[in-house]
């Protein structure tokens, strides 16, 4: 009977396990409820949209369940995702305000966002022409946080949902609102909106989506991004052409109807009048006739007179506005290079230059070539070209002395003729005049680091175009030139910051060798091994760095354990098995005292995890020990059969590839595991001889 009683108690010990497993797995997505046609709730209750349609097929590809839950606004589900565990955003705009609470995943998507106005008012071609108005939005959303960001504060009326936004909209509690534009579409269609709004021709920004977690919850964002990263762009199309498309907007043209009315019934009760006045002075007198004739001629003559020079008038008027809009465009693309500036100053200087080039070119209308060249010591450089010929450009040895001396930004005739007559010796001058093509003008600009001249951009028109440079050229020139030498200040700043991080890790390692010999060459092998296991893995280049450090110092922690346990020859007691175990955990305090290496902390304090969850310092089990921990727990066991250890000497590499066989799945991440064993016998020995 005891027997019985223990096995059905063992029997229920397992279901709840297993049913709480599976509970903790599942994942809770977040959508609103009236968010047409990405996200919504049907009269029935169920959840339906673009959104939902991928979200299923995500689950779909990943085994992985959703559970729904609806909002009713979009502040409930910003404020829901960060209040439990496994909760996910689905759909979520990109912000550095935003990356402080939440963390984003790939982005799959890309959505334009517009802003509508009441058709009585006039002249809205910019954010800049509404203001004074009650300007609607979404509580919250990105769009709420961009007119705070451009200094509309009294401004904002906030709803809870974009169906109760346009409703007010076609209510007439509000005359302007800002919304995505296919919701905008359709809610306008539903409520009878479209012929009382007219909507910005262009949009006012476009976004990427993005899924969206608490901010911390690595794993989970990790699970994300692998699901999404199964959804082509095909299988997305597909879905949005099941809904039919993008609905657009469209608005009834009254205006032009009523005006077009007018002028019909004015010129028809014209020539009517006109007929029965002429039918009178035909039947008066010919002479009167022609009389009148020849004032109509006269009369003629001033409207043609008048004709063309309304249309003078409106030419000047037209060049106006392309003008604004030109700078407009540039103010735009300038506000999106800085807010990327500091991603940007990871990667390559001179891509990020001749971007900004072809950028300012195109913006730019008079400009028809350009250039962009550094000074380096004594030497002037030039990084690109357009129109020109870099090559050549390249090949010319100029010194610093050879560039005309600016301070602001200058604007230049015939800059080729001047070099040649005063400033650029003579055989360079020649070989100037055959890289570039004939210019007429130039606009030049200082790049700069704090006070001190680092290059110029240029910016030439073509000799034989009759095209000049505006004051809105020299504006937009100066604040490209502003974003070139920030990029420039903080990559400078970036260098520096990376070689003292290198020095302090060095001067680490160096301490930690001293203290234990045994170590000496192991974090370093433990570290460039690490590094190309990663980038075989397929990592990006900053991931491949922060392993390389991680691996560098994964054993610091073992200065602060006594040197004659770490030397000792024979086999270590349990309690002084304890003490060593103790050095991944001071490893990850000593670095987290340095905000420099920060970032490396988790990868050192738990590379003596197992996959099982039977190692230390926190037992952690299968993923849930971080990726680079994983990988250098391999490395360094791999490393340390290898070499010499105080109570051994250094065992063969076939017998260490078979324990990484034989504790994958246990001690080890098997699919690592795995790839490291096909990487060190296909690759790695092979480089090593």
């Amino acid at each position: 009977m005891k027997k019985k009683i223990y096995q059905l108690c063992l029997l229920f010990f397992f279901i709840s396990l297993s049913l709480f497993s599976s509970e903790s797995e599942k994942i809770t997505l977040l959508r609103e409820t009236s968010y047409y046609p990405f996200e919504y709730v049907d009269d029935e209750g169920n959840p339906k949209g673009i959104f939902y349609d991928i979200w299923s097929l995500w689950s779909e590809k990943t085994g992985i369940p959703l559970e729904y839950r609806s909002l009713e606004s979009f502040s409930e589900i910003l404020d829901y995702a960060i209040e439990g565990e496994n909760r996910v955003i689905g759909l979520l705009f990109y912000s550095p305000e935003r990356e402080k609470i939440y963390d984003f995943s790939i982005p799959f998507y890309e959505i334009k966002t517009y802003l509508y106005f009441n058709k009585n008012i006039f002249g809205v071609k910019s954010l800049s022409d509404i203001r004074g108005f009650d300007i609607g939005v979404v509580e919250n959303d990105f769009s709420h946080d961009y007119l705070l960001k451009n200094g509309f504060i009294d401004e904002i009326k906030p709803y809870r949902s974009t169906e109760e936004l346009i409703k007010a909209a076609v209510n007439n509690e509000i005359d302007i609102f800002i919304t995505d534009g296919p919701s905008a579409n359709y809610y306008l269609e539903k409520n009878n909106g479209n012929a009382l709004f007219k909507r910005m021709e262009r949009e006012l920004f476009r976004n990427n989506v993005y899924a969206a977690v608490k901010k911390g919850d690595s794993h989970l964002i990790q699970t994300i991004n692998q699901g999404l990263s199964k959804i082509s762009k095909d299988e997305i199309e597909q879905i949005i052409d099941s809904w039919g498309g993008i609905q657009q907007f469209s608005e009834v043209p009254w205006n032009y109807i009523v005006i077009g009315v007018f002028f019909f019934l004015v010129i028809t009760i014209i020539i009517v009048l006109w007929n029965i006045q002429l039918q009178k002075k035909v039947r008066s007198s010919t002479n009167q006739i022609s009389k009148q004739n020849s004032e109509l001629l006269e009369k003629n003559k001033n409207l043609q007179k008048k004709e063309l020079e309304l249309e003078a008038v409106n030419k000047k008027l037209k060049n106006s506005l392309v003008e604004k809009a030109y700078l407009a465009q540039g103010m735009e693309s300038i506000l999106t290079l800085t807010s990327q500036l500091s991603l940007a100053a990871k990667e390559d200087r001179n891509n990020f230059l001749d971007s900004t080039l072809k950028l300012l070119v195109r913006i730019i209308p008079s400009a028809d070539y350009g250039s962009i060249s550094l000074f380096e010591g004594d030497n002037w450089k030039f990084i690109s070209a357009i129109g020109h010929d870099i090559e050549k450009l390249r090949e010319i040895h100029l010194k610093t002395n050879e560039h005309v001396n600016i301070d602001n930004t200058v604007i230049v005739d015939q800059i080729v003729e001047q070099d040649k007559q005063f400033i650029m010796k003579r055989h360079n001058a020649i070989k100037m005049e055959e890289a570039t093509k004939p210019i007429s003008s130039s606009m030049l600009a200082a790049i700069k680091i704090g006070e001190k001249k680092v290059g110029s951009m240029i910016l030439d028109i073509d000799k034989h175009s009759d095209k000049r440079f505006t004051k809105d050229d020299i504006r937009l020139m100066n604040s490209f030139s502003n974003v070139a030498s920030a990029f420039l200040g903080m990559q400078q700043y970036m260098i520096w910051q990376g070689k003292f991080q290198k020095e302090l890790i060095i001067a680490m390692i160096q301490i930690l060798e001293l203290h234990d010999p045994y170590t000496k060459g192991h974090s370093e092998n433990v570290a460039n091994l690490s590094a190309a296991l990663a980038e075989k893995l397929g990592h990006s280049k900053e991931y491949i760095q922060k392993i390389y450090w991680a691996g560098l110092v994964h054993d610091i922690g073992k200065i602060l354990i006594p040197e004659t346990l770490l030397t000792k020859p024979g086999r270590l007691s349990d309690e002084e098995m304890e003490k060593l175990r103790r050095h991944p955990g001071l490893g990850a305090k000593v670095l987290a005292s340095s905000e420099e290496l920060n970032d490396i902390v988790k990868a050192v304090k738990h590379h003596h995890e197992r996959w099982d969850g039977e190692g230390y310092p926190e037992k952690l089990k299968g993923t849930r020990i971080p990726e680079e921990s994983r990988i250098i727990a391999i490395v360094d066991t791999f490393d340390a059969i290898t070499s010499d250890r105080p109570y051994r000497k250094s065992l063969s590499w076939e017998f260490a590839i078979s324990e990484i066989k034989k504790n994958a799945g246990k001690q080890f991440d098997p699919e690592i595991a795995a790839i490291f064993v096909k990487f060190i016998t296909e690759e790695w020995i092979v480089s090593k001889g």
